[in-house]
């Protein structure tokens, strides 16, 4: 992973990541390679020590990445980029099951990211995604497409 984010970065691209394991020896060098780290409150309250996933995205900025996303599922997001640190609500749904969700917010991330979308527009995306999944049982179905997250956030 580390041989494929200083490719990616030398050939002018941005490292998009999502981690739930930091164990292997050579995992700090590998998230200072990252540009997008996109974790769950879970991983990032385990990876730093703290107990909030504000404090946590925080610190895991120092990390030197553009953008720094802590999921809190149902609840938010904390986002820490360009200087600040922010809140983002996630979307108000009847959830079924999560499995998934946070798959579906890294991948419409990163696509939004790859499409040039500014920060609050990947957010919001990425955001409805997620949300639109956990209406659905099961990690794929309910995946929405992007006319279905148009939709639902009234484009």
């Amino acid at each position: 992973m580390i041989r494929a984010a200083r490719i990616a970065r030398a050939a002018g691209l941005e490292v998009v990541a999502d981690f739930e394991r930091d164990e292997h020896s050579q995992f700090g060098e590998l998230l200072l390679n990252v540009d997008h780290l996109i974790v769950s409150s879970t991983f990032a309250k385990k990876r730093t020590g703290l107990q909030t996933p504000r404090e946590a995205a925080e610190v895991l900025a120092k990390t030197g990445a553009k953008v720094i996303i802590v999921t809190n599922g149902e609840l938010d997001a904390w986002v820490v980029a360009e200087g600040s640190c922010f809140p983002f609500p996630a979307y108000p749904v009847n959830v079924v099951d999560s499995t998934g969700c946070g798959d579906a917010f890294h991948g419409v991330y990163a696509a939004c990211l790859s499409s040039g979308m500014g920060l609050g527009d990947r957010l919001k995306f990425s955001a409805a995604a997620a949300s639109l999944k956990a209406r659905h049982l099961g990690a794929q179905r309910g995946l929405p497409t992007r006319k279905e997250v148009e939709e639902f956030l009234g484009y």
